[in-house]
């Protein structure tokens, strides 16, 4: 995680910077690959920081999509936020082309090591 150093590209060449997570791999389903996200817009809410960003997944095979994505994080120590996301896909390419889907990432973010820990669910239709 980075608070200031994120960017993620979208196949186009639109390039999107913000704070955010710098690329890390991940599997959905048999695709392993990459994520980035990078948030454009934040505030605060009763319920905690809002992050309103954009996530970029590519398994560097040609297979790509990309999501809008709102994070809430709150604090539960001095050192860790929990991070609730909900991830909405919106398009792809290659195998994901044309794929919608939500997927939801809950975790605990450790910003002395900026390791998140998080069990992610959700699903993809074609």
């Amino acid at each position: 995680y980075s608070p200031d150093a994120a960017t993620v590209t979208l196949p186009d060449g639109t390039t999107l910077s913000g704070g955010g997570v710098l690329p890390g791999e991940i599997n959905f389903g048999p695709y392993n690959g990459m994520i980035s996200s990078a948030g454009y817009k934040q505030f605060m809410t009763p319920f905690g920081q809002v992050t309103l960003g954009i996530s970029v997944f590519d398994d560097n095979e040609g297979n790509m999509f990309w999501a809008s994505n709102i994070v809430i994080g709150y604090p539960i120590s001095p050192t860790e936020f929990q991070l609730m996301q909900k991830h909405s896909i919106v398009d792809g390419i290659g195998d994901f082309e044309d794929v919608r889907g939500i997927f939801r990432i809950n975790g605990v973010l450790d910003i002395t090591t900026g390791t998140i820990n998080y069990e992610m669910a959700g699903e993809m239709c074609y």
